[in-house]
């Protein structure tokens, strides 16, 4: 009996074909966006070790009797609220970020304290009218270890790396300390002995969102930066209404919808509750900030805007 041979198949066929390239497009869409966070939670983790290594430094610049034994100053204290450029000597706007770098790592990067000399007395002031690079000053220490030191940048490199700042401050040899996702971290120092939350104009507040204003102030793409704004609180003992959350009324053109108070508010400490007739918004009856006896430090997180809930900070 003859038999007949069975015919070798050496390719797919056309549906196989569309199937296999099918199911290889079904992969990647699911894994694309899979590895896009894994990416970004690994930044944050780096982020949030950045903010802790800076924490270390805060604490042993305030252990040294040689510098006061206190923390370093997040604004000016200069008439007309501005610092000397170490290097060119220029007349520039002081940030709380650019004042933390000094303090850390020094104007030349090596540990010299960057507002004056180091004082062998317990002396040393928060004078910064002559914040200058001294090659032959004492060099005392960098304060925080290769994890924030790898962070330091300058303006200049930040935009270099996408952080958006408005042209007209020409702020670009100033150091600041990176997040990972290339905008400065923010440092503010509170003002232990004020009564009210925030300043706002001539009320003197714990927090002070004008010591970073020349970077908060900056243009994010269509969206500003949600402390850009003060907003406000009514003092000690009188209540003040925040949204729930930093970002939960977009749009919402009110004084405290969008703006540092809102963001840096305790709910907690300031017995904060929701409204009935809107869970976004929170009454409070008074005004406390998160870390009112110390400092706050606020890297801006994956979307590049301080203010809104993907922000990491020393307080949450």
């Amino acid at each position: 009996m003859k038999t007949m041979a069975r015919k070798s198949r050496d390719a797919f066929t056309l549906i196989e074909l569309l199937v296999v390239v099918s199911i290889i497009a079904l992969l990647i869409s699911i894994s694309v966006p899979a590895f896009k966070r894994v990416r970004i939670q690994a930044k944050e983790v780096a982020s949030k070790q950045l903010l802790t290594n800076l924490e270390s430094g805060l604490e042993s610049f305030r252990s040294e009797k040689a510098l006061g034994n206190r923390l370093p100053p997040s604004a000016s204290d200069a008439g007309d609220g501005f610092i000397s450029d170490p290097f060119t000597g220029v007349r520039l706007p002081s940030t709380g970020a650019s004042l933390l770098a000094y303090a850390m790592a020094g104007t030349d990067k090596r540990g010299t304290a960057g507002f004056r000399q180091v004082s062998t007395e317990a002396s040393w002031a928060d004078s910064l009218d002559n914040l200058y690079l001294d090659p032959n000053a004492t060099r005392y220490k960098p304060f925080v270890g290769d994890t924030a030191m790898k962070q330091l940048k300058t303006i200049a490199e930040t935009r270099a790396a996408g952080f958006e700042l408005l042209p007209s401050n020409v702020i670009e040899n100033q150091l600041v300390f990176t997040d990972l996702f290339n905008s400065p971290v923010l440092y503010y120092r509170a003002r232990k002995a004020a009564r009210r939350m925030i300043t706002n104009g001539a009320a003197v507040g714990i927090y002070d969102h004008t010591e970073n204003q020349v970077l908060t102030d900056a243009v994010k793409g269509p969206r500003r930066h949600l402390i850009k704004n003060p907003g406000y609180d009514n003092g000690v003992g009188v209540a003040t209404q925040y949204p729930k959350t930093p970002d939960s009324l977009p749009g919402n053109p009110g004084p405290d919808a969008e703006s540092f108070g809102s963001f840096i508010i305790d709910h907690d400490a300031s017995g904060c509750v929701e409204l009935p007739s809107d869970p976004n918004i929170v009454n409070c009856p008074k005004a406390i900030p998160h870390r009112a006896q110390d400092y706050l430090l606020i890297s801006a997180g994956n979307d590049g805007i301080w203010g809104t809930t993907d922000d990491i900070t020393n307080w949450n």
